[in-house]
């Protein structure tokens, strides 16, 4: 169920340390713990740039403050548990996805698989959002998502949607492959 990537981030973070000339990092809770808590404050914000996205300033503060009180947030936050990372990379591959349902930019589906690859990595249960990639670019050749595009003919949407699949998919695969190569 849990992916390497967690184990590696953590032995690349303790690699650095080691050449540095003043630090001798031994004990890797803290450093465990201070990702942890990082990831956390990173998917608070990456949820305030979504809902920022999607209905404006004040419901992008609101997600944020709501998504900054959750209780599994905070406590797994002083663990080295493996889901505040899942939960970032979660959030912002929604969030690339909702850019390219709205904009149909092949390179929000790229980043969109990236973050992805992260998650299944890092957890498989980042699986289930394999649908909603599919649905983000069925929104937009649907034109369903933001301000209307009917400007955009129907074979640069689809154009546009098959490039943003076809890139997002291997970028997914790529990272995949090299944060959990034993998979």
């Amino acid at each position: 169920a849990y992916g390497s990537f967690p184990l590696y981030l953590l032995r690349f973070i303790q690699y650095v340390y080691d050449w540095l000339p003043w630090s001798d990092i031994n004990d890797l809770r803290i450093v465990g713990r201070s990702i942890s808590a990082l990831a956390d404050v990173a998917a608070v914000a990456v949820v305030y740039f979504l809902g920022r996205s999607a209905y404006g300033r004040r419901e992008g503060l609101l997600a944020a403050a709501m998504a900054s009180v959750a209780v599994i947030h905070i406590q797994l936050s002083h663990f080295y548990a493996v889901d505040t990372l899942l939960s970032l990379f979660t959030v912002l591959s929604l969030f690339f996805m909702y850019l390219f349902a709205r904009d149909g930019r092949p390179k929000y589906s790229v980043l969109a698989g990236v973050f992805i690859g992260l998650g299944l990595a890092t957890k498989i249960s980042q699986a289930p959002i394999l649908f909603a990639y599919a649905m983000a670019h069925i929104l937009f050749l649907v034109n369903a998502v933001g301000p209307d595009k009917s400007h955009i003919s129907t074979s640069e949407r689809v154009r546009n949607s098959l490039q943003g699949i076809g890139g997002g998919v291997a970028a997914m695969l790529v990272v995949l492959l090299a944060a959990q190569p034993y998979m």
